[in-house]
This record gives structure tokens, sequence and C-alpha cells, in this order.
């Protein structure tokens, strides 16, 4: 919220020319012309002239409807009846698509239509890991090779093994063959080739995902290929997970996910690793001798030890889920547990949701915590903001009075810092460009931080440098070249250093923006490019708000599914089996027509019927903590005015319900 928060649909309407005369009720704009090849996320805008802008617009490609616009938009050149929209062209199939703006008045009488074609062209990237084979045994220094074509080629591509970069592969390789096939790419050099040490990896025995993803010439980040490998150096002897079950279902209980299994071999296991969807989800150290069940089945076991317990779901979500399990023995000798199957893929069911808000820091903050749980309920999660470096330039200290994430943690919540690559109040930030941070301008500061929240010893959610793909902080990609590559290369650098001081316990928060501005150029607009890897990632977050008539960013009331839809699509799609977290949502107050009361009920509504979204962090203050700008709040604060007692109450049912959810 630190940041220009601009809602990229006032931008442009207030600019754009319009695509024809005066005269039609319902227009396209001219920013995309008739039969233009299009790809990705793209901007749809337009007018439509109802009474006294009343009505409403529906979308549709194909025929097939797809959502109402933002509607009505502030614009000068037909007052107030703009609208807009985002549009994924990848859920679409290529080709010419008919793409139609309906305008209806308030009755659902239908006003006028309009029509624009576009050519959808996501050209496909293609690629194979051919060596090694499909789950073919491999140990020490392994070559990776196969082919990738994308449209314009490849920059680069990097090999990744269970979600973290292990090597750059070299590109360019003749492969005459591919191009026979596929001779559109005009690519007669496809092939790839990368060595990877798997002894310096300290890989268990077991099976591995291999993945290569490409850079192309344009800087779109995309995994290419995938494969597995069976890591044959290791712990030897027989091992199994019983729960999760393969391809079954798992519903965590209040405690916790069940965790089951045995292993077995010349030295007995002594603890168990658990991570989930690449990222740690913890150790079973109580492991006991008796499984009596193990040796009639495998007469042959020796030193057989079993788990059976529950681990923290707080990254869980709905739907399918990754789950792999390393076995250490006395020797330090590790093995996966999955040995007979690979990784467990499993689905999970009825996943609860949670729910927490930003409250402003302040020297009591346990008791602005028990205000706000006074008045609505206990958050699971606290967020604040937190620069690097404070206003003197010395690094900011992690749990020095008033003792934020302590308070935080007594009140029985966890807490999220949005941790800012800045000095608080300096003049310049210069220092902080991404280019320095690589260069290790700041590295005291990361250390200090990542030992203190070692010691902290409780859950610590980072949401470091977030709405990386906007243009109004020193990170994004947009001030930095308009590269993505140097933000995941930062984003990685900060995660090792973290996981080099052991700090297992921070939970990594990558959160862009909903949408980019329109100003913002490919690649630095999608935020795709800026995805580090599975294995650096424990949650997705996303800002997003209803500006409303607000003179500064608002253009026009949006509904929560307006705001969110593009965003969580795209999310689902690209990055399955990772949890959503709305980091920033809040509405302005209504007026109109419009109630800020419907508007919270629609929220939850709408959040509740996506399984992806873990949960919802509400900004509960005034916007850029500015009291002359919009105020979200739903609870009091203490020397500020009060808030409506009705929309509040409003509030507390909506979310109540969402709190309740399992879905």
């Amino acid at each position: 919220m630190r940041s220009r928060l601009a809602v990229f649909l006032v931008i442009w309407v207030m600019t754009l020319g319009l695509a024809q005369a005066q005269s039609p009720k319902v227009a396209f704009d001219n920013n995309l012309t008739p039969n233009q090849v299009v790809k990705g996320v793209v901007r749809l805008f337009g007018f439509a002239r109802t009474t006294n802008s009343q009505g409403y617009v529906e979308v549709a490609v194909d025929g097939q409807r797809i959502g109402r616009p933002a509607y009505p938009l502030f614009r000068t050149d037909v007052p107030n009846s703009g609208w807009g929209m985002e549009l994924d062209t990848e859920a679409f199939a290529n080709g010419n698509r008919l793409i139609e703006a309906f305008g209806y008045e308030k009755s659902g009488q239908l006003v006028e239509s309009a029509r624009l074609t576009l050519n959808f062209r996501n050209t496909p990237l293609r690629g194979v890991i051919e060596s090694p084979g499909w789950r073919d045994p491999a140990s020490g220094e392994i070559g990776i090779a196969g082919w990738a074509l994308a449209e314009g080629g490849l920059k680069s591509m990097e090999i990744q093994i269970n979600g973290q970069r292990v090597a750059d592969a070299q590109l360019g390789l003749p492969r005459s063959d591919v191009q026979a096939v596929f001779p559109e790419y005009g690519n007669a050099t496809s092939g790839f080739r990368a060595v990877v040490n798997l002894a310096r990896l300290d890989l268990p025995r077991g099976f591995h995902r291999v993945d290569a993803v490409g850079i192309t010439s344009a800087g779109d980040r995309k995994r290419m290929a995938t494969s597995e490998i069976f890591h044959t150096a290791g712990r030897v002897g027989r091992s199994y997970v019983d729960f999760p079950t393969i391809n079954g279902s798992a519903e965590p209980a209040p405690s916790g996910l069940r965790v089951a299994g045995w292993s077995e071999g010349v030295s007995p296991a002594r603890y168990v690793d658990v991570w989930l969807n690449d990222r740690p989800l913890g150790r079973v150290d109580g492991m006991f001798d008796n499984r009596p069940d193990v040796p009639p089945v495998f007469p042959a076991v020796t030193n057989v030890r079993g788990f059976d317990t529950t681990l923290d779901v707080r990254t869980l979500v709905s739907g399918p889920n990754r789950i792999r399990m390393v076995a250490t023995d006395f020797s330090g000798i590790r093995t996966n547990l999955d040995t007979f199957t690979g990784p467990v893929q499993f689905t999970a069911l009825k996943v609860p949701k949670l729910f927490g808000a930003h409250l402003r820091p302040a020297n009591d903050y346990g008791g602005s915590i028990q205000i706000y749980r006074n008045e609505m309920f206990a958050p699971d999660i606290v967020m604040y903001f937190q620069p690097w470096r404070t206003s003197s330039g010395a690094c900011s200290p992690l749990n020095e009075y008033p003792y934020l994430p302590q308070r935080v943690t007594e009140a029985g919540a966890i807490p999220m810092i949005t941790w800012e690559p800045l000095q608080e109040g300096a003049s310049s930030q210069a220092n902080f460009k991404l280019a320095s941070i690589l260069a290790g301008a700041h590295d005291e500061c990361v250390r200090a931080y990542a030992r203190q929240v070692k010691e902290f010893g409780q859950p610590v959610m980072i949401r470091f440098a977030h709405e990386f793909n906007g243009n109004s902080n020193h990170w994004t990609g947009d001030s930095n070249g308009r590269d993505p590559a140097l933000y995941v290369a930062v984003w990685r650098k900060v995660v090792d250093m973290f996981n080099a001081e052991g700090a297992t316990n921070a939970l990594w928060v990558w959160s862009p923006d909903h949408a980019s501005p329109p100003e913002v150029p490919q690649p630095a607009s999608d935020l795709r490019n800026y995805y580090p890897g599975d294995a650096y990632v424990d949650y997705i977050g996303v800002s997003g708000y209803n500006w409303g008539n607000d003179p500064l960013r608002g253009g026009g009331w949006v509904t929560p599914q307006q705001v969110f839809r593009t965003f969580l699509d795209l999310v689902k799609r690209d990055f399955p089996g990772k949890g959503v977290l709305i980091t920033e949502v809040g509405s302005v107050k209504g007026y109109g027509d419009f109630s800020r009361a419907q508007w919270y009920q629609e929220f939850f509504d709408y959040i509740n019927t996506r399984t992806e979204v873990k949960g919802v962090i509400w900004f509960n203050d005034y916007a850029f903590a500015n009291t002359s700008m919009p105020d979200f709040r739903v609870t009091n604060t203490p020397g500020f005015p009060a808030v409506n007692a009705a929309e509040s109450a409003a509030f507390r049912a909506a979310a109540q319900g969402f709190r309740g959810t399992k879905n």
C-alpha cells in the first residue's frame, strides 16, 4: 500500500481516443485495432451510453459470455460511460476470435452491441527433456539434454530440480530433426544441454522432478519441459508413505495434516523431513519401532521404523498437492520415503481458510490487536510494513521496541511483514536498486534479519518487495531495465541467505499487484516473468482495491470479481498447488446506488468460490496511512473518526462466513 496502487482502468479511459465517432451507443476504444495479433493478457476498453450510466456491460468471446467489465468508469469524452476489463487470451484457442460488448439498461434491455475481431496468437512453447529418460537412474555428474522451441527463440534456459535452480543450459545445439517436425519455428538449433553434479546438491535417494525453464527472446519466463530422475546414491532400504495415499484425498484435522509411513535399512531412520509442493512442511522426530504389519509383507526388512503424526497445514490449499518425505538415518544418509511411487500426489479437501488484517504499527501493538479482536474477531494473520533500514541508515531489527512480531504471536496470530528494500524517509533510494542488492550492498541487513527470524522461533510470513509488476517502486521490473530476471535473482538471493542462516521458519509471500498499469510494457508487465520457482515461494499474494470515484486512483466502482478474477484464473493455471493470500484489499465508501456493505458481501461470496484462495488480509487503515486518503477500516482506531457501525457489522458477518469455510 505504500506504493502507488494505480488502477489500470482509469489511465486508459482518460487518454485513449474512440474507435468510432460519437454516434454509437456502445463501442470499443482504439487501443486494439481490428484483426490485431494479441497474446497473453490484454485490456479491453470502450464506452456504453445507458440511461444515467446506470446500466451494465457484458463481454463475450465467440458468443461465450465471459463477464461484466467495470462500468461506469470516469472519462471526459463520453462522461461517466467508460468500461474496461482484462482478457487472458491464453484461456482460449489461437486464431481469429470475435469479441462482443453488449450494453444494457438497468432493466436488462439491450441498448446496443459492438464487435471487434482479434487474432489470438499464443505460440506454444514446446520442449522435451530427453536425457536422462523418465525416472532413469542418475548419480554423480550427469548431463540433462533435450530440445526447446519458442517464437523468436530462447535467450537462456535454467534447469531446476524440485523447483530450485541448479544449472544454466547451453543453447543452440543442432536439431534438424526437431525442425523437420516443427518448421513453423524456423529453428534448426533448438537443442540444449546442461551438466549437473547431483552429489553437490545433497539429494536423497529417490525420485526428483526436473524442469527446464526457458526465458524467451522477448523476456518471458516459461516452464517448457518436465521429467523425473531416480537418484541412486544415498541410503538403501525400503520405505513407504502410508498417508496421504497416492492419488487419494486427505482432509486435514484441526490439529493439522496426517502424515504416516515407514522406513528400514542397515541403519535405522532417525527423523523424516516433509516437503509440500517443494517447500518444507515440517520435521517428524518421533520415529517408533512398532510396525508389525511390515515384516510379513517384506520379510527381508531390518530396523523398521515408522511414524504417524500431524503437521501444520497453513500452506496447504484445496485441490491437487504434491508431498515428498525424506528419511535421514543415524549415519546421516538420506532417502525419499516414496521410492516405490515417486512423490505422492493427493487431493486436499476441506482445508481451513485464514483471515487477517493489516494494522498500523503502534507503541501498544497488543492493544491495537485487542481492539480489532473485540470489534471483529481474532485474526489468524496480522500484517505491517517494515523497511530494510531505519531513517538513520541502520538495519531494521525484527523484534525490538515496540516488539511488533512478539505482540502478534502473543495474540495467537502469525506476523506478516511487508519487507521493503528501502531506507525509511530517505529522499533517494538509488542504493536499493536490484543490481545494488545483487552486488551485496545490503547483505549485512539481510543476514542480520535472517538470524533474528531464526532466533524468534515462530512462523514469520515475509512479503518481500511486493507489487513488482507495477511502476511505483524502485524494485519493480519497470524501474530496473524492464528486466524481470533481475527481480528473480534478488528474490532467490534473499531466500538462499535466509536458508543459509537456518531461518526455515520464514514463510515467503510472493506478492504482485492484481494487474500492471497499461504503461508498463512487456516483459515487465507479465507477473509470470517474476516467478522464482516453486522451491522459493510458500504463498502467492495479491493487492487489489475498489477505489470507486476517488479522484487520484479511482475510475469507477468495480466489483471484487472484476478486480481479482483474471489474476486468480492465471495463478490457478500457471502455479498450481500454491495458495493465494489476498494480501491487500479494501473498498471506498459507497455512493449513489453503490453500497460498501454490499461490496463486502460480494467479496467474500466470490472468494469463497475460489479454492486456491488460502486467506485474506484486510487493509484496516487509511490508504497509505494518510487520513486525507480513502478510509478502508472496518474497526475503530484510537484518535481517529469512528467507523460506520452498520458497515462494520456487515463486514463481520460476511468475513465470519469466510473464516468458517472449508472447501
